[in-house]
């Protein structure tokens, strides 16, 4: 489902503008894992090839609940009833802009606005319109069932697990979600933002209905702003595959992974390139005619040369791993939105 005016062609040219880009360090050499080898898609760049540029960003930009973007496909995940704030920030093109969708509760006071989410679990959207926007910006609100429906830790039979009882000691960012998007056959290709998809995130411990998933907003801004730099750079036509988004902690201890995984808060993601030739492993990115650790590393330097770039410090920092194949997967990279630098 995606929104009106908000087509592939039009995310792309409106994304270049957006990013401060760059691409990757020269690969390592090691030995190569048991998965079938790709073909070299390209010669690895040096770190003397390296260049780093500075688009001019694309005003409006819109802030809403400490968030803020210019994407044209943006999600917020609220609870039934809540009540928000957004602004046009200032620098912005003057004049008048509208921000309006059915549902949902809108008070205007210029370049602001107040609004109260619908009282039912859903999806509804709000479009902003103004100056300088040729087609409106689709600001979504994923109203989330509460926590408080989790019984036994089961929501709706969906099995989620026991969280901490409060923040496991490490801060605001490991507490209890608020909340649950319920995933279903009719909404689970419904955009979240221009190149992702909601069903790509959900836990991967049942093929059954109804399932849930917890999302961070950042996240998916992290996400788009490394997949439009890829482009730009001609790594990758299409976004990145996100092998592994959300996890309930029933699915996280089942896998024996750590307790406190940022993927349990849904601002993780495990992420690859599959692009040339699509075939369900990591590109050959480092050019070496194998497919190895070293293409995991080579997205990973790649990724660091991002986040050298104020914009990126800004808003993005986080943790980023590094992970070779094993019997059930190619290598890959884990990014996340903690807010604080981890490297492994």
């Amino acid at each position: 489902m995606s929104p009106a005016g908000v087509g592939a062609r039009g995310r792309v040219a409106w994304l270049a503008t957006w990013l401060f880009v760059g691409v990757a360090p020269a690969a390592l050499s090691t030995q190569a894992q048991a998965v079938p080898p790709p073909q070299p898609i390209r010669p690895a760049p040096t770190v003397q090839q390296l260049t780093l540029a500075a688009p001019a960003p694309t005003p409006p930009w819109l802030v809403c609940g400490g968030e803020r973007s210019q994407l044209p496909l943006w999600s917020l995940f609220v609870l039934p009833g809540e009540r928000g704030d957004c602004e046009i920030q200032a620098g912005s093109p003057a004049g008048g802009y509208r921000l309006q969708g059915p549902g949902v509760q809108v008070q205007t006071a210029g370049q602001r606005w107040s609004w109260q989410a619908p009282a039912q679990p859903g999806l509804v959207q709000l479009r902003l319109e103004g100056p300088g926007l040729k087609q409106p910006r689709i600001l979504q609100l994923w109203v989330m069932t509460p926590a408080a429906a989790v019984v036994d830790g089961r929501l709706q039979g969906f099995r989620i697990g026991q969280y901490p009882g409060n923040d496991g000691g490490r801060g605001p960012l490991y507490g209890p979600p608020r909340g649950y998007v319920e995933v279903t056959p009719a909404n689970a290709a419904t955009r979240v933002s221009p190149e992702y998809r909601l069903g790509q995130f959900v836990s991967k411990q049942s093929p059954h209905y109804p399932k849930y998933v917890v999302l961070r907003t950042r996240l998916l801004e992290k996400l788009e702003w490394l997949t439009t730099a890829a482009r730009l750079q001609g790594m990758a036509e299409g976004p990145f595959v996100v092998m592994s988004g959300y996890r309930t902690p029933y699915y996280n201890a089942r896998l024996g992974n750590r307790p406190l995984s940022r993927h349990q808060w849904g601002g993780a993601a495990d992420v690859y390139i599959d692009d040339r030739p699509r075939d369900g492993h990591m590109d050959d990115l480092n050019g070496d005619g194998r497919l190895s650790r070293e293409d995991a590393v080579w997205l990973a330097q790649w990724i660091e040369r991002q986040a050298a770039t104020p914009a990126y410090r800004e808003r993005f920092i986080g943790g980023l791993g590094i992970y070779g194949s094993t019997s059930s997967h190619g290598p890959f990279v884990h990014i996340d939105v903690r807010g604080v630098r981890a490297r492994w």
